[in-house]
């Protein structure tokens, strides 16, 4: 009796196909093993478990036009590192809700780690804080939110309590960095949240003519 390559994935346990993986992966052999067959490919989509992807302008008609994949392809993927490579642009933040929108609740709901970072300086947004709370409504289960995108912060008082206000709402939320300095004059808002247990601040992006902690920045630190 002969046995399928697609029977023979099938019976796999989880860790057996996660070992299979890891050695097509030191192999190099990931792109050609997701083209050569569907079994084959959905064993390695179904081992997937981090995901990165760089975003770039041109990817919001690929979105609108539906040739961008789907959560659903990688059923468990827990971490998300997303890179805006969109510099100059100022909706270059709303790139990075792309990836989240219009999935299945079931697929945000399993994310837990989402990372964002930009190669270069020079992006000219200002929306930075609605971007996090979008994402803060579209993910509820992030443990850790690595937001490193300085430069698009608007900076704003009232922009700034807000996000603080999501943030200190999220349940699980238990790793935070911050993108600089100049995101801490409402950090005590943070002493609300009851799963917070490391923040960083990314000083290296801070100006050189100001302080790396205001009064309003050093008094929120205090209360946490």
């Amino acid at each position: 009796m002969s046995v399928s390559l697609a029977d023979a994935l099938r019976c796999l346990s989880t860790q057996a196909a996660d070992s299979l993986v890891d050695c097509l992966r030191v192999k190099g052999c990931i792109p050609a093993a997701r083209l050569s067959c569907r079994a084959l490919r959905a064993c390695v989509d179904g081992s997937v478990q981090s995901l990165e992807t760089t975003l770039r302008a041109g990817d919001r008609q690929r979105w609108e036009a539906g040739q961008l994949p789907s959560l659903a392809l990688w059923p468990r993927c827990r971490s998300v590192g997303v890179t805006l490579d969109a510099r100059g642009r100022n909706d270059v933040t709303r790139l990075a809700l792309l990836p989240f929108a219009g999935q299945e609740p079931a697929a945000l709901q399993r994310i837990e780690a989402l990372a964002l970072r930009t190669p270069a300086f020079g992006m000219c947004a200002t929306n930075g804080e609605q971007l996090v709370c979008a994402l803060v409504q579209q993910l509820p289960g992030l443990r850790a939110l690595d937001f490193l995108l300085p430069e698009c912060m608007s900076y704003d008082p009232l922009q700034q309590q807000l996000m603080h206000d999501a943030l200190a709402a999220m349940p699980r939320l238990a790793r935070l960095v911050l993108p600089s300095g100049r995101t801490l004059d409402r950090v005590g808002t943070l002493a609300a949240s009851i799963s917070l247990r490391i923040l960083c601040i990314n000083l290296w992006s801070s100006r050189r003519d100001e302080p790396l902690l205001s009064d309003a920045a050093a008094a929120g630190l205090k209360r946490l």
